[in-house]
């Protein structure tokens, strides 16, 4: 596999310099290798509004569901050193600012796309991970022991209770036929100090959109929140809608924007 380096014309950008509790960092942190794995599931719509009550966003509702992201990182090798992550997320536009079309917003160019994921928990294998994400942008991090590999289409995950005993979640299972898709930016939006942020993070190499094939999520004995909320979305046991997945990327994530909302 061909890696990205420091050198690489991608990654030439700015720097700015940002303080966290644990020391300066530079932004945007810099991914110039890893691995992706995203389930898509439709989920009941009373439940990801009243889990939204409160961030300013609502639910994308598609086919009168919305839909629930559950992705698995891996950053091989990045400006943020080594470490692993995974999610909830929902897809979701500001209050009163829904699109005419939900799907044409998701594949338009990102600069005017409304569209974006707003994360629920995100678990991550660093401190340094941790204390930037929750301080720089907002995001709902914990740190805790993830498991993962990706070879081809198998994917092995496993997402553990920060207790060291229990397990949050697993997903694996081989992808079914999957046709390769070009790169898309991903729009995160989050809450830090009471105000909504988006952030445009700039992707870079295509993914493969696939049949779930025997992929399955199964919510385990963990009392953890992320289990609980996991286990509210009637999803455990099952298999997702839909996977993308790639075993190379590379990404730029910035600072996000905060937005004027009326």
């Amino acid at each position: 596999m061909r890696t990205s380096t420091e050198n690489d014309s991608f990654f030439n950008v700015p720097l700015t310099k940002h303080h966290v509790s644990i020391g300066e960092q530079d932004l945007p942190f810099r991914y110039y290798e890893g691995t992706q794995f995203i389930a898509m599931y439709f989920a009941d719509k009373n439940v990801v509004t009243q889990k939204l009550k409160g961030t300013g966003l609502e639910p994308v509702i598609i086919a009168g569901k919305a839909v629930a992201a559950i992705p698995i990182y891996e950053y091989i090798k990045s400006s943020a050193n080594y470490y692993k992550e995974a999610a909830i997320a929902y897809l979701v536009n500001p209050i009163g600012k829904k699109p005419i079309s939900s799907l044409l917003s998701l594949i338009s160019p990102a600069n005017n796309r409304i569209v974006g994921l707003y994360i629920e928990h995100l678990p991550v294998t660093t401190e340094l991970a941790n204390a930037c994400g929750r301080e720089l942008w907002g995001f709902p991090k914990f740190v805790t022991q993830i498991d993962s590999e990706i070879k081809g289409s198998n994917l092995k995950s496993a997402v553990y209770d920060p207790n060291g005993k229990d397990t949050i979640f697993t997903l694996k299972g081989k992808v079914g036929v999957g046709m390769p898709i070009p790169a898309m930016n991903l729009i995160l939006y989050s809450n830090l100090n009471n105000d909504i942020y988006r952030t445009n993070i700039n992707m870079r190499y295509g993914t493969t959109a696939a049949f779930p094939g025997s992929m399955r999520i199964n919510i385990g004995e963990s009392d953890h929140k992320m289990a609980s909320d996991l286990r509210a979305l009637n999803i455990d046991g099952k298999k997702p809608s839909m996977v993308l997945y790639a075993d190379r990327f590379s990404s730029l994530l910035p600072m996000g924007v905060k937005q004027q909302i009326q």
